[in-house]
């Protein structure tokens, strides 16, 4: 697939991304000291976008209640590493001659829990496996690094920098269980890619 027809897929699909970012104005972040191109110029327009689209905070999902049939012991390291960070309390039950491993929350983890997830969590059945989304950390844009119009689509790539803040404990876990090298607590900064789309009505981010 070359290029051209990727990005053509890219505008067609954007719709139905399924990030999990949350742009909360809640979070402590400050992009209005960036210091902003002319917005007459296609990097100004893409630099004004993703400044309004940011910070945004990334959530994973996790599950807990009745996750493990099995001993302590033996239950995944992913579990016994948010055990360690405090996030869950693990509690080994006998359902008829089978262990159980069941695991609750702590006050730390519900510090991180999204506010949808609480509202789901709140009417579940005590024992039973449970997901809920917890936050990773904020992203907080810090420019443009390149802009690459392509006229014939009325579209534009983009590259901008992002800095990685606020990182909580989720964000181990879930590195270790994904494998992810991009969420690694030491990668703080980045570069990442999004698109944009000309309409009559101006320029609009399609895709992150």
């Amino acid at each position: 697939m070359n290029r051209l027809t990727y990005l053509l897929l890219i505008l067609f699909c954007y719709a139905c991304s399924s990030s999990s970012k949350d742009t909360s104005a809640s979070v402590a972040v400050e992009n209005s000291n960036l210091e902003a191109p002319d917005e007459n110029t296609l990097e100004g327009q893409a630099h004004r976008l993703l400044a309004e689209t940011h910070p945004q905070t990334e959530y994973r999902e996790f599950f807990f209640g009745a996750t493990h049939i099995g001993t302590k012991e033996n239950m995944p390291k992913v579990y016994k590493i948010m055990q360690e960070q405090g996030l869950c309390r693990v509690e080994e039950k006998r359902v008829s001659r089978y262990p159980l491993c069941i695991l609750h929350l702590t006050p730390q983890a519900l510090e991180y829990m999204q506010q949808g997830s609480k509202d789901s969590v709140a009417s579940r059945l005590e024992g039973m496996e449970y997901k809920a989304q917890f936050k990773l950390f904020d992203e907080q844009f810090t420019g443009i690094v390149d802009v690459s119009e392509i006229p014939a689509y009325n579209a534009a790539e983009i590259r901008y920098s992002i800095k990685r803040i606020n990182i909580t404990s989720f964000n181990e876990a879930y590195l270790f269980d994904s494998g992810k090298k991009i969420y690694d607590n030491t990668r703080i900064t980045d570069t990442l890619s999004a698109y944009m789309q000309k309409s009559t009505k101006g320029w609009k981010l399609v895709k992150m």
